[in-house]
């Protein structure tokens, strides 16, 4: 990839809030194909990347599962899926930083009813009605 090639990348996007519930966030995701460290052997695994834009972006328009589109040279990301524990026990994990994006198309998801919409009566399910003879 050259510094001026445009890339494409999905975000996923999640409303989260801070750990005393009084305010509320966007978070950033984008799925990446990376070695993963200790399991090299593996190949490249699919991992969801926390994404992170410079102060000077504006994300007012990311408003969901979307497509965006970057040049290379606005974009920094990992090589490799490595989690590094702090001096205070915290892990942390790989990041990818965008300083400026191109565009962003949202992208309409099917998804599968999981609901029963229409029953077929089987015994089972069959509602024997209660007379009241006095």
């Amino acid at each position: 990839m050259k510094q001026n090639d445009l890339i494409s990348l999905i975000i996923k996007v999640s409303n989260k809030k801070t750990k005393d519930g009084k305010k509320s966030f966007k978070s950033y995701r984008t799925p990446m194909l990376l070695l993963v460290d200790g399991e090299e052997e593996k190949g490249k695994q699919q991992k969801d990347v926390t994404v992170k834009f410079t102060s000077d972006v504006d994300v007012k328009s990311i408003t969901g599962y979307g497509k965006l589109q970057c040049y290379v040279r606005d974009i920094g990301f990992p090589r490799k899926y490595v989690i590094t524990t702090e001096d205070d026990g915290t892990k942390k994990y790989p990041e990818v930083w965008i300083r400026g994006f191109e565009s962003y198309t949202p992208i309409e998801r099917d998804v599968e009813n999981p609901f029963v919409t229409d029953e077929k009566e089987t015994p089972e399910t069959e509602i024997e009605e209660e007379t009241d003879e006095q």
